[in-house]
């Protein structure tokens, strides 16, 4: 199981039910039963009777340091830059992600500092509500680059990021937030279980608009003093989240059930 998926507000009655039987049905006929997170397995474990096995996903440092080069923007970023940097979200933009959360916090923030959003929009009605959110501060520098899916070019900008702010709340262990810990990134993060387990004491969280918004503009007047996150993030990814230690546990898990076949 990926996740808590019939929790996810982009489906409709009909699919979360079946989401959630699929769910049912996975933790019945499965030999094994794998968790992405802790809160994962505590979950399948308690619901569903079975003793199922821990392995998150796992995450690489990138020691190529990617030089800026604006031609690897798509055209409609072109006006974003290193100097002075920008605010960065990369997400489904939909409900679960907090993408109307992130917005309103940034527009009723003091930052001058672009907000740039990748990722692209799940539903048209979702799009719309924040667009009309958007709407209303015209001033501000809100900025949607749709989906980017060449490395190099998300590399560059998480790299060169002011800070980045992780909106999702449902879920096990989010890849997205994993590399960027392994860059050595001022995150900002949604409180909830999966993101707590996921990042420690090495992220600043947020639980509504007002409380994000504080957090932006503390970080952005003061960012010296958030600086030895980066670090505590890398360390943490290194040592909980190695893709070595991954490919380790699954190759235990493999030859185990092989013994009991």
């Amino acid at each position: 199981p990926d996740g808590l998926e019939w929790k996810r507000d982009k489906f409709n009655t009909l699919v979360k039910f079946l989401m959630k039987l699929n769910e049912r049905l996975g933790c019945f006929w499965a030999h094994v039963v794998v968790a992405d997170s802790q809160q994962i397995k505590q979950y399948l474990d308690l619901h569903y009777n079975v003793n199922s096995h821990f392995i998150p996903y796992g995450a690489k440092r990138v020691f190529e340091v990617t030089d800026w080069d604006s031609e690897m923007l798509p055209e409609r970023i072109l006006d974003v830059t290193p100097n002075p940097s920008y605010w960065l979200v990369v997400a489904r933009l939909e409900p679960e992600n907090n993408i109307h959360v992130v917005v309103e916090a940034y527009l009723k923030s003091r930052v001058t500092k672009p907000l740039l959003l990748v990722g692209n929009f799940a539903s048209p009605a979702y799009e719309a509500s924040i667009m009309k959110l958007v709407g209303k501060n015209p001033e501000k520098q809100v900025i949607f680059a749709g989906g980017i899916y060449d490395q190099r070019s998300l590399n560059m900008l998480r790299e060169n990021c002011f800070g980045y702010i992780h909106g999702h709340s449902v879920g096990g262990t989010n890849p997205s937030l994993l590399e960027f810990m392994a860059l050595k990134t001022v995150i900002l993060a949604h409180k909830n279980p999966y993101n707590l387990e996921v990042c420690g004491d090495s992220a600043i969280y947020f639980e509504d608009a007002l409380d994000l918004k504080q957090k932006i503009d503390m970080v952005d007047s003061n960012l010296e003093e958030f600086l030895k996150l980066k670090e505590k993030a890398y360390q943490r990814v290194r040592k909980n989240y190695s893709w070595g230690k991954v490919v380790e546990d699954y190759e235990n898990l493999i030859k185990q059930l092989k013994v009991e076949c």
